[in-house]
């Protein structure tokens, strides 16, 4: 029972980086090609539209993506030397990166361009902004895919330490071993 609290931890904490990676992949990707191609006043509109309601929703993915990275170092303090703790506390780091990527990078122009919708009024490097973004995306795509595949590699740490510790794979199909056997009680 006391690896159930450990188990969610870990289930959320891969869940959470695993559907924000796919979220900044569509972004990178898909969305970008389609912002690239937008006019000005749809661009703005986008933003005017899109932004109120992503804002608080990736605030709440950073906050369940580091919290539960966090709790996992926390539950698993003792096995601080093995290569899961690494792996977790790098993704962490990826996490914490991609979360000042944002507040340093492209949140200033999602400001600009929320603005400059609301005013209506034209930022003159509106071009270069958007060129910027899009490669603020792709930035994004590189640390939180570096952050997921880490943190994958921490679930495989994990479940390769659980096997070990397993009763069954110590003694496969519950039969007694020549070591127990011969192990006198």
């Amino acid at each position: 029972m006391a690896q159930l609290p450990l188990r969610i931890c870990i289930y959320i904490c891969v869940l959470s980086i695993g559907l924000f990676a796919g979220f900044v992949l569509y972004f990178a990707f898909f969305a970008s090609q389609v912002l690239a191609r937008m006019p000005l006043e749809q661009y703005l509109e986008f933003y005017r539209v899109a932004e109120p309601l992503f804002e608080p929703k990736v605030r709440l993915a950073y906050l369940t993506m580091v919290v539960s990275a966090l709790a996992w170092l926390i539950l698993r303090r003792k096995k601080w030397r093995s290569f899961e703790f690494i792996c977790v506390a790098s993704s962490l780091f990826c996490l914490l990166d991609e979360i000042i990527l944002s507040y340093k990078g492209h949140y200033k122009i999602n400001i600009i361009l929320r603005e400059a919708g609301r005013t209506g009024s034209v930022p003159t490097q509106w071009l270069s902004l958007r060129e910027e973004w899009t490669l603020f995306m792709f930035f994004h795509l590189l640390i939180i895919t570096a952050g997921f595949i880490l943190i994958l590699m921490a679930l495989y740490f994990y479940l390769e330490g659980e096997k070990k510790m397993s009763p069954e794979t110590k003694n496969p199909g519950g039969h007694p071993g020549l070591k127990s056997l011969f192990h006198r009680h």
